[in-house]
């Protein structure tokens, strides 16, 4: 952590109102998309990003410096997301969906290269599709991992502070992860033959 937020964070404590409106200016994009990831819905990811900002605001004086704010912030937004899925689960009894879509315009958030072509254009829009619907059907620590690094952009060491485990396991999620995608990405093939 640096001196800067180490100052940041004494200011936030103090309940000063710029400090808190910057936290929320700097993360507030990313903790929605994070929590939308998880919950796939506009309104939870919004009580989700509400209950984040809640939770940092309330244990400012109980964070640990171990890492930076923004580490902190993706941590405490996997798990209130995670959280809400349970509750969710529990009332709904829905299974654990995830998704990588803009709340802004419900567009697949991937960046893909586009062509002038609409037939190509059509052909990338359903590998999304069929990418994205592979990313739901992986485990839950899985799922994390590829969210926070492939999609979010997340360096994996970053990823594995927000996760509270090693560069290594993080590493190792990937790489299951990417062994699964190409099981499940086949067997999806073979579905719609």
């Amino acid at each position: 952590m640096t001196s800067t937020e180490r100052l940041f964070l004494q200011q936030l404590l103090k309940g000063n109102p710029a400090a808190i409106k910057k936290l929320m200016d700097t993360h507030s994009t990313k903790v929605y998309n994070t929590a939308y990831s998880y919950v796939k819905n506009h309104e939870d990811a919004e009580e989700v990003t509400q209950d984040v900002f809640i939770a940092v605001l309330k244990g400012a004086s109980s964070f640990r410096h171990q890492s930076s704010i923004s580490t902190w912030v993706y941590r405490v937004t996997i798990n209130k997301s995670l959280d809400f899925l349970k509750y969710r689960d529990r009332k709904k009894r829905k299974g654990n969906v995830v998704s990588i879509y803009s709340p802004e315009t419900g567009e697949v958030r991937i960046d893909m290269p586009s062509g002038s072509n609409p037939e190509q254009e059509m052909l990338q829009a359903d590998k999304q599709k069929l990418i994205l619907a592979a990313i739901d059907r992986l485990p839950e620590n899985q799922k994390t991992a590829t969210i926070l690094v492939r999609i979010e952009g997340l360096s994996q060491k970053e990823a594995a502070e927000a996760m509270q485990t090693t560069v290594k396991s993080v590493e190792s999620l990937l790489q299951r992860a990417k062994k699964n995608l190409k099981t499940i990405l086949s067997d999806i093939y073979e579905e719609l033959k």
